[in-house]
């Protein structure tokens, strides 16, 4: 609801009464849109905060296979290793 609606919805009141009713619901949608401010600045906190999560999960799963995948590569090199000095 913007200040024009509110104008028309008040229109027919006394004119104390008006002035009243059209400071009153000045304060409430300046206290709505503070804590819609707020909300959004939370909101891009918590999407931030998610993005920086899932990077390192990613990033240590990603380290997980290196390290499988060198440990793999050890264990070939002692075989054919083995295999070399056996013949």
């Amino acid at each position: 609801m913007n200040m024009e609606e509110i104008r028309k919805w008040v229109v027919g009141l006394p004119k104390g009464a008006e002035q009243r009713c059209y400071g009153d619901w000045k304060l409430v949608i300046d206290e709505y849109e503070r804590d819609k401010k707020v909300i959004d600045e939370d909101f891009d906190v918590e999407v931030f905060a998610v993005v920086i999560v899932v990077v390192v999960e990613i990033a240590i799963g990603v380290f997980m296979v290196l390290a499988k995948v060198a440990a793999v590569v050890i264990v070939i090199k002692k075989l054919l290793l083995l295999l070399l000095m056996a013949i």
